[in-house]
């Protein structure tokens, strides 16, 4: 009982960020202090964008770890630059 309390009260006073992406056409991230969309730029070419979630999750988790008080319009928008230049870099 104590521990589900302990970590009700953690969930209430921590900051919460939600990330959607939405393939090729936007991540959206919302948290406790704002909203922020992102959208991609067109990739050409015949690369694969299997795993392009998984890094740009990656990236978007590594940034906001190394910068904490980025805001999360920052966070995503590093973290689609990085992803952009890992699928142009692997086309």
């Amino acid at each position: 009982m104590d521990a589900s309390i302990a970590i009700f009260e953690k969930i209430r006073t921590e900051t919460s960020v939600t990330i959607v992406t939405d393939g090729p056409n936007m991540a959206c991230g919302v948290s406790n202090e704002e909203v922020a969309k992102v959208q991609p730029d067109v990739i050409r070419g015949t690369n694969s964008r299997l795993g392009a979630g998984d890094a740009f999750f990656s990236y978007f988790l590594s940034y906001k770890e190394l910068n904490p008080s980025a805001s999360l319009k920052k966070s995503l928008y590093v973290a689609n630059r990085k992803t952009q230049n890992y699928l142009k870099a692997n086309d």
